[in-house]
């Protein structure tokens, strides 16, 4: 972020050079998302996750509001370059913050080894093939995989393309329509996860799924026929009131259940299979948008059904606590 900076306040940053630094970015992000979530059963204890991930979700969701708001403001006081100098400041002070976590002690397991104990030295390969052979074999794990290939499927396109279509043709508005979508969707979340972290306990993740699914599939149903503003903006919040709810148990659940050795490796590849969908949604909900946002959003609700169906069916999934 530095080097963007730099070059752009001595007139020298290209296109190309951006494309390059948000390569680099990326890249560095892929390895940050699975270490963000597995590190945290190191820090906190197994009962405290849930709040622990709610925190953590407030404060994602606070940092996408003002960000953005941050970066605006830099970039209306001074210059665009300017920005990118203040977001590499932020995250030395972020990496700062990381430096100075201190994990908790690790505890012998049955056979009196310490838990989470450093297995010999293997290939990336050998780590790769691992993870997937440990999620494939836990069938609540493929459940939880396959739920979330689902659920990003219906929410990249039918948020980004399909609010965008709902702002301008379905409810007659602009920017200012789809910003006020998205804020609502952030907000929902955001009130969500605080609720969970308030909650606590172990309730039966896989209720709560498949609750989900209902929830945002129902809301995807109203989305498609609303012609009222306020109406949208009510279901978009309760929309991401839902996710954000069931976000905290879900990724305390997959925290305390995976083993620490491979849990980032089982992370990795959710995030894969996640970036793997996501394109496929918005080529669909491009292809549907000139029809309006109700095509699109009734076959996300018909998708999302499906995959509520589909997690009662499994007796294992639904006793998932």
């Amino acid at each position: 972020m530095v080097s963007v900076g730099l070059l752009g306040l001595a007139g020298s940053l290209t296109v190309w050079l951006l494309c390059v630094a948000a390569a680099l970015f990326g890249a560095v992000d892929a390895f940050f998302q699975p270490a963000r979530a597995s590190i945290l059963p190191t820090v906190v204890g197994k009962e405290t996750l849930a709040p622990a991930n709610a925190l953590l979700g407030v404060g994602a969701k606070v940092s996408a509001v003002l960000g953005p708001a941050v970066g605006g403001l830099v970039v209306a006081v001074t210059d665009a370059p300017v920005a990118f100098l203040v977001d590499g400041v932020c995250f030395a002070l972020c990496g700062l913050c990381v430096s100075r976590i201190r994990t908790l002690p690790m505890e012998p397991d049955e056979d009196g080894a310490r838990a989470g104990a450093a297995a010999p030295a293997a290939s990336l390969g050998a780590r790769i093939r691992e993870g997937l052979r440990y999620a494939w074999d836990d069938p609540r794990i493929r459940t939880v995989l396959v739920v979330d290939m689902a659920v990003t499927f219906c929410h990249s396109g039918p948020f980004t393309v399909g609010f965008a279509t709902l702002a301008k043709i379905d409810l007659a508005g602009g920017s200012t329509t789809l910003g006020l979508l998205n804020g609502a969707l952030a907000g929902g979340a955001m009130l969500g996860a605080l609720a969970g972290g308030l909650v606590g306990g172990r309730p039966r993740v896989g209720l709560l799924i498949a609750a989900l699914a209902g929830w945002l599939a129902l809301g995807m149903a109203v989305l498609g026929t609303v012609g009222d503003i306020a109406a949208a903006l009510g279901t978009v919040l309760m929309m991401g009131f839902g996710i954000g709810f069931q976000g905290v148990f879900g990724v305390s659940w997959i925290q305390r259940n995976i083993d620490g050795a491979v849990l980032s490796r089982v992370i990795s590849v959710d995030m894969v299979l996640g970036y793997a969908v996501a394109p496929l949604s918005l080529v669909v909900c491009g292809a549907l948008a000139g029809s309006g946002a109700g095509p699109m959003f009734a076959l996300t609700a018909v998708l999302l059904t499906v995959t509520g169906l589909g997690v009662l069916a499994s007796r294992t999934v639904r006793a998932m606590r």
